[in-house]
């Protein structure tokens, strides 16, 4: 680990979709978790249009996208970065696999990276 990173245990590899996002509470903040081209995603729970539950829209696994259940909006999964806005993005956490469970970062969004 890094000085400032924050990982926290999320769940087993085994228990991710690549139709349709876990949500956990981790630390308190909500974060949906998928499989994306085989790897997990942490996005936020937290459209940044107007605040909607993006983890619990549906996931296109064709387009890489996953969309908010109150307004559409489409977010890539891989960048988070929305294709309806490109000015606005989704908060994606980074993630690590150990040994078969998912770790995720809370210290910082991986957005853009």
């Amino acid at each position: 680990m890094v000085e400032g990173e924050t990982w926290v245990e999320a769940c087993r590899l085994d228990a991710l979709s690549s139709e349709r996002c876990t949500l956990v509470t981790l630390d308190g903040l909500e974060v949906g978790l998928l499989l994306h081209a085989g790897q997990p995603v942490a996005v936020v729970n937290n459209c940044p249009h107007f605040g909607g539950p993006l983890a619990q829209g549906p996931v296109s696994t064709a387009r890489g996208e996953i969309i908010c259940p109150w307004h559409r909006f489409r977010f890539d999964l891989a960048t988070g970065r929305s294709v309806t806005n490109p000015a606005m993005a989704a908060p994606l956490l980074r993630t690590d696999v150990r040994d078969g469970t998912v770790w995720v970062d809370l210290s910082g969004s991986n957005v853009g990276a």
